[in-house]
């Protein structure tokens, strides 16, 4: 009987073994893909999100690459491209005119979205959406229409620069102070996903109490509005 018992241990511990290599090949190879997707496409794009006169151009650029990912790995391009779908407003024709103000855009593309600009299109101002186009195909000046002026009312350009040839804009000061506001905007994004990873491990570290925390957070928001103008 102890005979048997050892070889059922002994059969037990090598299918616990073999479970275990497997587990260990999956991760390998998960481990693989992720590794290549950080590479190939996320890197570039989380270093270069905060440039705020490339992001237009950097998140169409991404989209596109999404989609060819395909060829790669079929489910992760399909599963980027859904989540990447939620958050489409960031090419909305309101945004898109800040490419105007990026060295990666071509000069034959900024004349295109300049003439874009004088056309009503029917084009919703927050939100893009591809079941019309082939995704592939858009260009930026596909997102542009007349409301793509927005920015520039917002951040009060002076769009004086847009009546000269795109030829010109390196010599037109208009232009060059536009550009220089538009390169120091703050990517509001990017500082907000870092404040919330901050504001979390900073009250992960004063209380574990989901309750004690929930009341910090008031409190801190009371204050906040109370103070106003602290300087």
């Amino acid at each position: 009987m102890d005979g048997e018992g050892d070889l059922h241990a002994q059969d037990d511990d090598v299918q616990e073994r073999v479970r275990t290599h497997a587990d260990c090949v999956r991760e390998l190879r998960s481990l693989q893909k992720m590794s290549v997707f950080i590479i190939l496409i996320y890197a570039r794009a989380w270093f270069e999100a905060p440039l705020a006169a490339d992001a237009p151009f950097n998140d169409l650029t991404l989209f596109h690459d999404l989609h060819k990912y395909r060829n790669l790995n079929s489910k992760i391009s399909e599963t980027t491209v859904k989540t990447f779908k939620r958050h489409f407003w960031y090419l909305g024709t309101n945004l898109v005119g800040l490419a105007l103000f990026s060295d990666k855009v071509t000069i034959e593309e900024k004349t295109k979205m300049v003439e874009k600009l004088a056309i009503d299109k029917d084009l919703d101002k927050k939100r893009w959406t591809t079941a019309l186009q082939d995704p592939s195909s858009v260009t930026l000046s596909d997102l542009v229409t007349k409301e793509s002026l927005f920015s520039f009312t917002e951040l009060k350009l002076d769009s004086s620069f847009l009546q000269s040839p795109v030829l010109s804009w390196k010599e037109n000061e208009a232009y060059n102070q536009d550009k220089e506001t538009v390169q120091h905007l703050a990517v509001t994004n990017d500082p907000a996903e870092r404040a919330i990873k901050l504001i979390t491990d900073y009250s992960q570290i004063l209380t574990k109490d989901e309750s004690d925390r929930q009341a910090l957070l008031q409190a801190v928001e009371r204050h906040r509005r109370l103070n106003l103008n602290p300087n």
